[in-house]
């Protein structure tokens, strides 16, 4: 290998130490310009052909990729051992790069689509989940399942999640009865996280019962006894009990005919008479059964939850403990100590309570029982008394619905505090 100059060829050419080829090839030209001959005295003119000569070995060393690299490194190691600096223009340091930016944190919810997928009627809906995450891993302050209950579907999560990195929302499947028509259903739920609302739809395929399959004919069991162990036939056996048994009628009316009594000659006792069942009595002051305390006469059944304490009221077959629909007439909340029945009703699905005792004192105003009516229109907000102003505050609402719901609930409710548990 040729021995590398020890002079300094960034230098030489002007170039920064981090030059490119093209620059250095600039740098080159502009210098062997000067250096031409016609532009030199003649005295000159040997010297400015020697310093030609190392523009020219400058330049094919740095345009060359691994001349250069040895040439640098044979650079630097001369610089160290004479503890100098090169006399060339600094090399310049690329700024470093900035750090990316951290991606934007926001909330994934997976899937936003549940499938509980064709279910058979009388078969139970397969269980689902529900995950609530970020996309960086960061921990979630607070996620909450809104709704617990559907027309096939439950959940029991009715404590929030707190500072949690994933929150799993498990929805078990209900028993698909026959009051959900065949064909897809399809409801949804709301989850609530760190204030904002996601909404998780719910779907199903409801298939119908297959036809129950007719019963294969039992062939007919052979007679027992004496006759089993003789090793007859069915048929040879019918006929002789035949035989034996009108032998038997003709001799009983031979002797009939002739007078002839069995037992000793003696006329038979004439037979008693039958005793006739006597009339039921009810018991003087008893009282009657009423309405809705057994199966057979209650028209509705009820459901307690045992997630909440809250208990539905289900219309019911006639007869039977057994509900008409999925939805209830009306749910009552869980019994408690204050001076209010709380329910929501079908026709007007809002929380709504009434005082329950006279002496009710609100405001500064006494109230007899069931005259004092509030409303929870929104989850978010207080109870508010039902008024005009909060019919006009929401239009949503429906008066007429309102008040015949509540009507039937006072006449009604209180008759059904016996009522069997639904089947």
């Amino acid at each position: 290998m040729a021995r590398l100059p020890t002079h300094d060829l960034y230098a030489l050419l002007g170039v920064p130490t981090d030059a490119d080829a093209a620059t250095i090839q600039r740098a080159w030209k502009a210098k062997i310009r000067q250096l031409h001959p016609d532009s030199q005295p003649e005295h000159q003119q040997a010297q400015a052909h020697e310093q030609a000569v190392k523009l020219n070995q400058a330049r094919d060393i740095l345009t060359d990729t691994l001349r250069r690299a040895d040439y640098d490194l044979d650079r630097r190691a001369r610089q160290r051992a004479a503890g100098t600096r090169s006399t060339s223009p600094p090399r310049r340091e690329p700024p470093p790069s900035p750090p990316p930016p951290p991606p934007l944190r926001r909330i994934v919810v997976e899937p936003l689509v549940v499938d509980f997928g064709a279910v058979v009627v009388g078969q139970r809906a397969p269980d689902r989940r529900v995950t609530v995450r970020t996309n960086n891993g960061s921990a979630l302050s607070q996620v909450a399942v809104l709704s617990h209950w559907g027309r096939f579907w439950t959940n029991d999560q009715y404590e929030d999640g707190r500072d949690v990195t994933e929150f799993v929302a498990c929805f078990r499947g209900r028993q698909i009865t026959a009051n959900l028509e065949p064909g897809q259903h399809i409801d949804w739920v709301q989850i609530e996280v760190e204030g904002e609302r996601v909404r998780v739809e719910l779907t199903i395929t409801v298939a119908a019962a297959p036809p129950p399959r007719p019963a294969e004919p039992q062939p007919a069991a052979e007679p027992a006894g004496a006759f089993a162990r003789t090793g007859w036939t069915y048929s040879a056996r019918t006929r002789w009990v035949t035989v034996v048994a009108m032998m038997a009628v003709f001799l009983a009316v031979i002797l009939g005919v002739s007078g002839v009594h069995l037992g000793g000659g003696t006329t038979p006792a004439e037979p008693a008479p039958r005793p006739t069942a006597a009339a039921p009595t009810q018991a003087s002051g008893t009282a009657t059964a009423t309405p809705n305390t057994t199966a057979a006469g209650a028209p509705y059944c009820q459901v307690t939850s045992v997630m909440d304490g809250s208990t539905a009221y289900y219309a019911t077959v006639p007869g039977t403990t057994t509900p008409t629909s999925d939805q209830p007439v009306w749910t009552m909340a869980p019994p408690s100590n204050d001076p209010y029945w709380t329910w929501k009703s079908a026709a007007f699905p809002f929380w709504e309570r009434i005082n329950k005792r006279d002496g009710f004192s609100q405001g500064g105003q006494l109230y007899r029982a069931g005259t004092y009516v509030e409303l929870h229109v929104i989850l978010e907000e207080p109870w508010e008394r039902l008024s005009p102003e909060l019919l006009q505050k929401y239009p949503g609402l429906d008066a007429g619905a309102e008040a015949a719901a509540r009507a039937q609930f006072i006449q009604e409710w209180s008759r059904e505090l016996g009522v069997p548990r639904c089947e």
